[in-house]
Parts: C-alpha cells; structure tokens; sequence
C-alpha cells in the first residue's frame, strides 16, 4: 500500500478523496491486524481462555512476548472494547468475509461476526475483573487469576480513589452496553465514570502508572480531559443508534462534558497565548518547579480534539451554540501553539516541552541504556492531526490545514511498521526519528489512538467532500 501524504495545505478535493480511500484502506489493515493477532494467541496458547486484548507483541519487531510475560492490561481491554464496540454500533466494522493469516496460516473469518465475539469476551474478563478486585480495574491484572499483579506499577486503591484503568473501562461499559442496547451494563458505565469524576474533584484521582517526572502532588490536567473524552466517544455512539433510547445516559454524559472542559479551561488554559499546561499544585495555581513548566504538546493535540468534537455537537442544541463557538476558539487556540511550539526539528511532536524557554523546548523524558532521550510517542501526532482537521472543519481556518498536514505528515512518513502490517511503532526519538524500546503506557499494542484519530479524520473528510 503507498502511503497518502497531504501535501497542498489547502482545500483540493481530489487530494482529500485520495486521503479518504487511504484512511478506510487502513482502517480494514487495522481490523485484520487485531484479529489476526487474536487468532495468533489462540494458536500459540490453545490451553488458556482469552484474557482480555490479545496483543502482547513488540511494536518495533511484531514479535511475541512469552506467555510467562504477558500481562492483562485494563488500559487496553478498555480502550479496545470501546473502539471496537463504537465501530460495531456505527457500522464501520462491515460484515464481510476476510482472510488473515495468523502464523502464515491461511484463515477467512467473518470480520463482523469476529469483532462481535472478541468484545463479547472482553467484557466478560473486564465485568469480572472488577468483581475479583473490590469495583476496581487494575492496571495491570494476571492473565491466570484476573486479579491484580504484583507488579509494583500497581496502586492499592484507598476508599473513594480512582484511576484512569476505571476511566477507560467505563467507556468500554458503556460503549459495549449501548451495541446489545442493555441499560443495566450502561448504567454500570456511567456510575463507574461519575465516581471517577467525584475522585477527581475530591483529590482522589491516582495516576498511574507512576511517573518520577511528576510531582509529587498535584491536579492533573489529564484526568479531566480524558474523562470528557470518554463522555465525547460515548456520545457519538448514541448519535449513531438514536437519541431517544439513551436519553438519560445522553443528558448525564453532556453535563458531565461540559462541567470537565469549563474546569480545564478555568484552570489549566490561557486564552491570551493559547497555552494548555498538565500540573496544578493542589490550590490550583500553575505548578512551575524553577526553571521549567511542563506541557504535554500530545495532551493539548487530544485536548483541543475533545473540545473540538464536543463544541460540534453542541452545535446542535437550540441553547448551546455560543458556548459551542466559546469551545471552538479555546480548542482552535491550543490546538494552535502545540503546532507551533511542540514539534522537533525533525518534524515530530515531543513527549513534553518547558513552557519556560523560548527556543528547544523538548524536555528529557526518558532513558534507554543510561542515556537521557527527548521522546515521540505515536499517539501524540494522531490526536493532533484529527484535532486538526475538524477544526478546519469547524472554522474554515487554514493554519489548521497547516497543522493536519505536518501531524498527518509525521505520522506517516516515520512510525508505519511493515512488521506489524504497517500499523505505528510506538515510540521515536524526537530529535533523530529513531526507533526506540519505550512503551508510553502500557506494554501491549494499543488498538485505540491511532484508529480513533482515523474514525475522526474519515469523518471530516466526508463532510469536507460533500460540500
């Protein structure tokens, strides 16, 4: 498959038909792939149940990790279970017959009938996995037992704290609940999710896993933009099956949208420069330790992404259109300086720059064989490069053409593998693009960041060509 790059940085309706049939063509290369691997695990572990997402592989080999190795991760059977469920309920996961070739066997599968069945099993693991550990999902769970590992990324959870395992999982709730339209499995959802927003407004919200780079105490940017996220994802899947069956979900998820992003814009934004920054100290006030203030340029991308996304269904409702214009500015403005200000040299979105300088702004985020290294997640650039193009979307602004074309163009002109079927490597060098043994999160292949981006994209770009 050749790669589409975007290339004019301005409206050409050919160029953005090439880039719709591209991103659907992936999107099939993203669904044989997760299912392939699926098939793999089953071959290679044909004695042990599915434990949630099969995808224990190396991002820079496709090589898998052994079994005595392998952990159940909820970041990514909650991710997946959402994705999955969304694409299931809109219809982007077709029923049609495919072939896949696990292990070099040759294999047709239903690919609708497949995806059905594997978020089936993965919201049975996760409903137990949260039965087995007190009403919470741990971020890392034995394979064997379902429960929590001893794995020291681990946190024990005291009475009232909550983490992003159950942020994430309360999406795959409610996701999986509305495509087998089962109100008890949706309700579970969402009091799952409104207990995480009490945490969060209570000082109870534990990230994990744990970083030494964070301070030691703090509010974190992050959960409340996740959090309205989920609610954004959520939402557009009831779109999709019709309002009225979900009406109640529906207005529980909207209020809690907008109460998450007039917070993160009271208190972690500057509508003067457009500056979207992660650490408060715990009376609200910017966390700057001497000389750096932190940002995570792939946050603010997500950030102003979320924004954007929810001001577009806002702009629906008789009564919510100037706060939706109110939104769209914010997003259209953080969006904006992480163009600006949060790519290397060599074109990639750093892992976290220092609000404090003016130049080299990428900070040291990480360490590989006692050497300091400037980072490049892959998900950064995919959350930027769909924030990007619906806001194009949204306000007709160029300099947003500007910015999809160097997210879109990071993307995939460094982090396609062809050993994992042209999916992303997971992270890069920022300075040098050079592949690098780093998982940002979690150490199985994520399925969600990288598709949702595409759902996104694929979205726009059908709006844009239509009109």
């Amino acid at each position: 498959m050749d790669i589409v790059l975007f290339k004019n940085k301005k409206i050409n309706h050919e160029e953005f038909t090439r880039l719709l049939d591209f991103y659907v063509h992936y999107t099939l290369i993203h669904h044989k792939f997760f299912i392939k691997l699926k098939h793999e695990w089953e071959m290679l572990s044909p004695d042990r149940k599915i434990f949630g997402l099969c995808s224990e592989i190396d991002s820079i080999t496709g090589v898998w990790k052994d079994i005595s190795v392998q952990k159940a991760w909820s970041w990514g059977d909650g991710r997946a279970l959402g994705l999955w469920s969304n694409h299931l309920i809109t219809g982007i996961i077709h029923d049609e017959e495919i072939e896949i070739n696990p292990l070099g066997q040759k294999r047709v599968v239903n690919l609708r009938a497949e995806y059905k069945s594997y978020c089936d099993v993965i919201f049975r693991q996760l409903e137990e996995r949260y039965k087995l550990n007190g009403g919470h999902f741990p971020f890392i769970a034995d394979i064997s037992t379902n429960k929590a590992s001893g794995d020291s990324r681990n946190v024990t959870m005291k009475e009232g704290e909550r983490s992003f395992s159950d942020l994430f999982c309360s999406a795959g709730f409610m996701q999986y609940g509305l495509l087998t339209r089962n109100h008890e499995i949706t309700d579970k959802g969402l009091k799952i999710l409104l207990s995480v927003s009490d945490a969060i407004k209570n000082a109870k919200f534990v990230v994990e896993p744990h970083n030494p780079n964070n301070p030691p105490k703090f509010n974190f940017q992050g959960a409340y933009m996740i959090l309205l996220g989920v609610c954004v994802d959520v939402l557009k899947s009831i779109v999709s099956i019709g309002e009225k069956e979900f009406s109640s979900l529906r207005k529980n998820l909207f209020t809690a949208a907008v109460e998450m992003t007039e917070t993160i814009l009271s208190k972690f934004y500057s509508p003067e420069s457009g500056i979207l920054w992660e650490f408060n100290t715990l009376d609200d006030k910017p966390f700057k330790d001497g000389a750096s203030w932190i940002a995570d340029p792939g946050h603010g991308a997500e950030c102003a992404g979320f924004i954007a996304e929810f001001a577009s269904l806002l702009k629906t409702e008789n009564d919510m259109k100037q706060l939706s214009e109110k939104y769209i500015e914010a997003a259209s403005r953080i969006s904006l300086y992480m163009s600006e200000n949060g790519y290397s040299r060599k074109g990639l979105m750093y892992k976290r720059i220092n609000l404090l300088k003016e130049t080299e702004r990428g900070v040291f985020d990480n360490t590989v064989n006692g050497v300091k290294l400037k980072t490049a997640p892959w998900w950064n650039v995919r959350e930027h490069s769909a924030a990007s193009l619906r806001l194009y979307h949204l306000r007709g602004d160029e300099r947003h053409l500007v910015s999809y074309s160097k997210a879109q163009n990071a993307t995939y002109m460094f982090y396609p593998n062809k050993l994992i079927d042209g999916l992303m490597t997971q992270t890069l060098n920022a300075e040098t693009a050079e592949t690098l043994p780093l998982n940002p999160a979690t150490a199985n292949f994520d399925p969600m960041h990288d598709q949702r981006a595409r759902d996104r994209e694929i979205e726009v770009l059908k709006s844009l060509i239509e009109r």
